[in-house]
């Protein structure tokens, strides 16, 4: 037990110097993705739709949260790499990974907003509105850099 504990252990470390300052914000997406399985699932369940098709859907596309995170680290590393080429310094920078970050982070948030209302629970009129306003803000910059690629 103790050698999984030391293995387990050792990729986060691992893991975690990998990433560098996205450790944090992936942390934080990884446990709203968390959040947001669980509240649908309590939703469906209130409403009594719980259905393990419509689970393991959801799965998948968390999966697929983490693979683009994965593709927007891969586009940071070219950016890293072309940059290199012409003398500049840009290692440990993932500005496209970050903002893929921040978006997913803002629909989990909305998703759980959602499911909590569903479930009856007052979630404030304000606070919905906010995460829709910040998750189009972040839309918007994101169309505002590709505009100027």
């Amino acid at each position: 037990m103790n050698a999984w504990k030391a293995l387990i252990t050792a990729a986060l470390a691992g893991l975690s110097l990998y990433l560098q300052e996205l450790a944090v914000p992936v942390a934080v997406m990884c446990g709203a993705m968390l959040l947001d399985y669980f509240t649908g699932v309590g939703k469906a369940w209130m409403i009594g739709e719980v259905s393990s098709q419509v689970g393991i859907k959801g799965i998948v596309k968390k999966v697929g949260y983490i693979a683009l995170v994965g593709v927007g680290m891969i586009v940071d590393f070219l950016i890293q790499n072309g940059l290199a080429q012409v003398g500049h310094d840009a290692t440990g920078r993932f500005a496209v990974a970050l903002l893929i970050i921040v978006w997913l982070i803002l629909n989990e948030c909305i998703s759980i907003t959602e499911n909590l209302a569903m479930m009856g629970v007052g979630v404030p009129e304000w606070l919905r509105k906010m995460l829709k306003i910040a998750q189009e803000t972040e839309e918007m910059k994101n169309t505002d850099k590709e505009d100027e690629k």
